[in-house]
Parts: C-alpha cells; sequence; structure tokens
C-alpha cells in the first residue's frame, strides 16, 4: 500500500484498500473496513473517469458488510444496484449476497428458495472453486433457514 502511495498509483491504492477491507470485513472488523472503502471511494471519486471500473468491486464490499452485519435490507438494496459486470465471480456473489438476505428476510417465501436454487445452479458453472463452495454453503445455509435440511445437506456435500 505504501508502494502504491509512494509512486502515485491510484488504481492500485484502490485495490490495496479493497484486499485491507476483504481481511477486515473477515475478521469482523467492520467500522474499520467501512473506512478502508471511504478512503477508496474518495480516491475514485477524485479520479472518476479512470477508476470508474472499481466503483461495482467497491459496492459488493458494502453489500458483503452489510450481509456480515446482518443488515439484510441495506445487502439486498446495495446488491441490487451494483452495475452489471463480465466477472463471473463477482456475478455470482453479488446473487448469493441477494438470495442469502432474502431468505434470511423471509424464510419461508417460496421465491426465496427458487432463488436459491437458480444461485446454486450459476456456482456449477464456474470455474471458480473458492467462490463455487463460498456461495453453496451459504445457499445450505439459507436451505436450513426454509425449512429444508434435505437441500441443505445436498448443497453442503457438492463442496469440493
Amino acid at each position: 500500500f505504501e508502494l502504491y502511495q509512494t509512486i502515485g498509483n491510484r488504481y492500485l491504492i484502490v485495490f490495496s484498500l479493497i484486499n485491507q477491507t476483504d481481511a477486515l470485513n473477515g475478521l469482523g472488523r467492520f467500522g474499520e473496513a467501512k473506512e478502508k472503502l471511504a478512503r477508496a471511494e474518495e480516491i475514485v471519486r477524485e479520479n472518476s473517469d479512470s477508476l470508474r471500473q472499481l466503483d461495482g468491486k467497491i459496492q459488493l464490499r458494502h453489500a458483503q458488510i452489510a450481509l456480515n452485519e446482518n443488515d439484510f435490507g441495506r445487502a439486498v438494496q446495495i446488491a441490487e444496484k451494483i452495475p452489471s459486470s463480465n466477472d463471473s465471480a463477482a456475478l455470482l456473489e453479488i446473487q448469493r449476497i441477494i438470495a442469502v438476505s432474502k431468505t434470511r428476510l423471509n424464510p419461508k417465501a417460496a421465491a426465496n428458495l427458487q432463488l436459491c436454487d437458480q444461485v446454486l445452479q450459476s456456482a456449477g458453472k464456474i470455474s471458480e472453486a473458492r467462490t463455487e463452495n463460498n456461495v453453496k454453503l451459504s445457499i445450505a445455509e439459507a436451505y436450513l433457514l426454509n425449512g429444508n435440511p434435505a437441500k441443505a445437506l445436498a448443497a453442503a456435500l457438492e463442496v469440493k
């Protein structure tokens, strides 16, 4: 991070802040993660033309933090506004956030179960094992919330 600041590479500075956010979010240090994202957003705003493609990555992190903070309504709100991307792992993560959050908000809704089914099918088509497995475990949890332990077990057993 300091090296990128020294050489003034704003793109890599933002990426570094996003990576730091991921680590802090994983540790449950949400306040610090939000601070890093705020710094990244500020840099993107100052350089809007050259760094605009990173805005979707920043918004995805906001949605992930909201999900981890159990603020499911906000997680859905943010995730549904994230700009479309060609990154299949990012798209799958957006779908996961929406499916899990909606299921947490209304565990018995049939539409949420169908959404989980769709996300689980999409996970099988991605070539990134870590993302695929994370999605499958999250959807397994959503199936449990929906009162469907058989589907939860099947989804969890698909994890490699």
